[in-house]
């Protein structure tokens, strides 16, 4: 339904947060305030931002993928870079 290259860059992220666990919520979000959930986001892209390996997911804007899938939407909660 979504073609071959979408599905690889979904699973290359997802199998990347899997092998760093400093990304992965568990069921307690949705008990954090909406203070603890934006800081918890903030430093989930601090963190993606810092490495080597996942900034491109921010900073490979020109590289389109069609029918584009939205790395955050992997991770519970709304991300606050979406929201206005």
């Amino acid at each position: 339904m979504f073609g071959k290259d979408l599905v690889d860059y979904i699973e290359k992220f997802s199998d990347y947060v899997g092998r760093n666990p400093e990304l992965q919520p568990d069921i307690k979000y949705y008990e954090l305030n909406r203070d603890e959930k934006f800081k918890q986001w903030w430093r989930r892209y601090r963190i993606l931002m810092e490495s080597e390996e996942s900034h491109h997911h921010f900073t490979a804007n020109s590289k389109k993928i069609e029918n584009h899938f939205a790395w955050s939407y992997i991770f519970p909660g709304q991300s606050p870079l979406t929201l206005h």
